[in-house]
């Protein structure tokens, strides 16, 4: 996902700060809350939260995640059932992690897998748009106020990052708001259900420190894309460019039950 407009693991005791005032950051241990496990075949993938060290925050997350999974495994079970010979079929187990701008040399090294994941997924949409630069894309996901959830393959023989959200928390257009910069899958793990998870695990976290909606910058040329995150919800903001040339569309979601910004 393309950067705004123009432009370590933690530990409970880490503060982010919101609009002057610091809240405690409620997911700060998430790969020590639930692991996701998805199978993939040739024709169909299933994809489930398998274990939860808190009940009550699996029951109080984002509302939508329980008919959504019901929805993907009805959906998955007839062609589950003509999916051939058990040799086709795959299974992920993914553990989350959640930290800040890193400087251990472990998360370095996953700064550098991000970054090569963004180039190669994108760098194509955003030359005609914005230009590439390799500086100030490395410069984004380095800035001192990113923070990032992190999906990662987790087998005996494999810990492989799969997929990642690079967000900030910031005043957008005067409210306070959770801004995705980044929501990139690994190839190898998409259709899997992991990033609609992932989406629901950064909502989650927004509107548990009181953001008023999440926003998100996204290629008109990105046409899966779009259709991903209206199927989430998302729908085009009032901060939006009206000129029909414009290359990208602001898209945002309100938390539930907030004072709604009106979107298009």
């Amino acid at each position: 996902m393309p950067t705004k407009g123009t432009s370590t693991t933690g530990s409970r005791s880490n503060l982010l700060v919101v609009r002057a005032k610091q809240v405690e950051d409620p997911f700060s241990d998430l790969q020590n809350m639930l692991t996701f496990s998805a199978q993939s075949q040739s024709h169909g993938c299933k994809a489930m939260l398998t274990e939860t060290s808190c009940a009550q925050e699996q029951q109080d997350c984002c509302p939508t995640r329980c008919k959504d999974q019901a929805e993907f495994d009805e959906r998955n079970r007839s062609s589950n059932h003509h999916s051939g010979t058990e040799e086709n079929i795959s299974t992920f187990s993914f553990k989350f992690q959640h930290f800040k701008t890193p400087s251990q040399m472990v998360i370095l090294g996953f700064m550098a897998w991000a970054f090569e994941l963004i180039k190669s997924s994108l760098k194509t949409l955003y030359e005609p748009v914005w230009g590439w630069d390799d500086s100030k894309k490395m410069a984004q996901l380095q800035a001192a106020s990113s923070r990032f959830i992190v999906a990662t393959e987790h087998s005996a023989d494999n810990q492989r990052p799969a997929a990642f959200i690079n967000y900030r928390l910031e005043s957008y257009d005067s409210s306070p708001a959770c801004y995705l910069y980044e929501v990139m899958v690994d190839p190898v793990y998409q259709r899997l259900g992991l990033g609609t998870h992932m989406m629901c695990l950064v909502e989650d976290m927004a509107w548990g420190l009181g953001m008023d909606r999440c926003v998100l910058t996204e290629f008109k040329a990105n046409k899966a894309a779009a259709a991903f995150y209206y199927k989430l919800g998302y729908r085009v903001d009032p901060t939006n460019p009206s000129s029909q040339t414009c290359g990208y569309v602001i898209l945002s979601k309100n938390r539930p039950g907030s004072k709604s910004v009106k979107t298009k």
